[in-house]
């Protein structure tokens, strides 16, 4: 005949298969909420790498140079047209690499207003000279303004435009205007501005001098 185990033997077993379930049972719920856990954070990795696939698309296809930096003012990303500008490789720029490329002039004003609008967490413009792939130095209207994650300061994103024809050409209406203000002012010749209404808006020295 099988023996019968004594009542507190039996009661203590009991016991012990019911602790051992109880704890099989725990372990099996804890690696289910670690499975599902890593489940979650694949799909949120997937997510990002897909967003952020979709913006260096919109980035490299962008009609200008466009950059961005993360919280610790490092750049992270140049797209395309910035790269074909300078002539240099992605790996040369990240970082506070791009800054070899702007004119030693203005270097320090260019770093400056970066590093004081990026503690601030504030949009800038700025202008800077920045070498082009021949050596040329063009200048830049450089764009930039803070982004944000889930509410957080993430960096600055910023866009750039090569404006140098225009400024040649208001630098070229500057001096233009300069001698046609020498040549009235200072010229021998009676010189006079007529509005549209025929009243003088301005005369010069010499016809002061001749009309007395």
């Amino acid at each position: 005949m099988a023996e019968i185990l004594p009542v507190n033997d039996l009661r203590l077993l009991i016991v012990i298969y019911s602790v051992t379930i109880f704890v099989m049972a725990s372990v099996v719920d804890e690696r289910k909420r670690a499975s599902k856990q890593v489940e979650e954070l694949r799909l949120e990795e997937a997510a990002l790498r897909k967003s952020e696939e979709h913006f260096r698309t919109l980035a490299n296809s962008a009609p200008v140079m466009v950059w961005q930096s993360g919280t610790d003012k490092l750049c992270t990303f140049f797209n395309e047209p910035w790269l074909k500008f300078t002539g240099r490789m992605l790996a040369e720029e990240l970082g506070e690499g791009w800054g070899a490329g702007v004119h030693p002039d203005d270097l320090d004003q260019c770093l400056t207003t970066y590093a004081s609008s990026c503690d601030a967490q504030r949009s800038f413009q700025m202008e800077y000279r920045l070498r082009r792939a021949d050596g040329k130095y063009r200048w830049i209207l450089d764009k930039g303004a803070p982004i944000y994650r889930d509410g957080e300061f993430a960096g600055h994103i910023g866009s750039c435009l090569d404006v140098t024809e225009l400024k040649q050409a208001d630098e070229a209406l500057r001096e233009s205007e300069e001698r046609f203000r020498n040549i009235f002012e200072e010229g021998p010749l009676g010189l006079a501005l007529v509005g549209k209404d025929y009243r003088f808006v301005k005369i010069n020295a010499a016809l002061c001098q001749m009309v007395g």
